[in-house]
């Protein structure tokens, strides 16, 4: 069995206020073969999300309770952590149905 962690990266509104949120899920995946079958299981999984004050502004409010960067606490590091990535995700464009 192999296992993986994934990023899952989604931009949304979800509310209708013009608005950007970004949904950021952690997920440990395992992959394999079990008895000749194929498996491929989430084994854990978590997700933090990052918002804007106002629209067009810049990401600025980060929803979470994880210690991302390993160093024993959850601190404004792990909040730059989350807005940093907000932010480029931010910069590609996922509306063009090209890619």
């Amino acid at each position: 069995m192999d296992t993986s962690k994934c990023l899952l990266i989604t931009e949304t509104d979800s509310n209708a206020d013009g608005v950007s949120e970004i949904i950021i899920e952690f997920v440990t995946r395992e992959r394999g073969f079990e008895n000749d079958d194929a498996v491929d299981r989430i084994t854990d999984a978590y997700a933090v999300r990052v918002t804007k004050s106002t629209p067009g502004g810049a990401f600025d409010r980060v929803y979470n309770n994880s210690d991302l960067d390993g160093d024993q606490d959850v601190d404004g590091d792990d909040k730059r952590l989350l807005l940093d990535l907000a932010t480029a995700v931010e910069r590609f464009n996922l509306n063009d149905s090209s890619k």
